[in-house]
């Protein structure tokens, strides 16, 4: 949506674009922020129009706008992706989608953020078993050895993450090849909050 609504290349199509992308996904149906969801790589010219609509919705959104509205970036990309650079100024919270990595590779994504965003906005994300989806092997039990609680348990060096987030949360309880639909009792999130508090309190 961001790259094809603006009409072209100039500061009015890219504000024309960013209100009608308020307007179908924040105003309204009355939210209080927008997850711009990021998993390409970009060519010059596009990373400079999404960086354009990126600064015209940050009038509306995220630090920059004056309001309590998040502007949440939400990426499988590094931090050195040429976008990092240009967006981060306009953006509350950047979260990178760590589905399956290996939690010792965590501390080197970080540091590829770290020149453009605070810890404090900083999350890692883990998915849940989707149904007939990808089994990332993120929440295999014993819960105490999962990557999930690993992740509620890694900091980086020196610093406090802001948290972890979760993809597929109402699959929360699922164990991979169920692919039923039930209510979720939220147990391993119930777990996981407790575990990620412990950890920045210890921090």
């Amino acid at each position: 949506m961001i790259l094809d609504a603006p009409t072209a290349d100039t500061p009015a199509a890219y504000a024309a674009a960013a209100d009608e992308i308020l307007a179908e996904y924040v105003t309204d149906d009355g939210l209080d922020g927008l997850d711009v969801d990021m998993e390409r790589s970009l060519t010059a010219a596009q990373v400079a129009r999404v960086t354009g609509v990126f600064r015209a919705l940050s009038e509306h959104l995220g630090p920059q706008s004056g309001t309590d509205r998040l502007f949440i970036y939400d990426t499988n990309q590094e931090g050195t992706h040429p976008l990092t650079a240009g967006i981060a100024p306009y953006v509350s919270y950047v979260l990178v989608q760590s589905y399956g990595r290996s939690v010792s590779g965590l501390q080197s994504t970080w540091e590829s953020y770290a020149p453009y965003f605070d810890a404090c906005q900083y999350l890692i994300g883990f998915s849940f078993y989707e149904e007939r989806g990808q089994d990332w092997g993120d929440t295999t039990e014993p819960f105490d050895a999962s990557r999930a609680a690993q992740y509620a348990d890694w900091q980086p060096t020196g610093v406090t993450k802001a948290g972890i987030f979760s993809y597929a949360v109402d699959r929360d309880g699922k164990v991979p090849g169920d692919d039923t639909i039930t209510e979720s009792d939220f147990s391993w999130s119930t777990r996981l909050i407790e575990r990620q508090d412990a950890a920045t309190a210890s921090h």
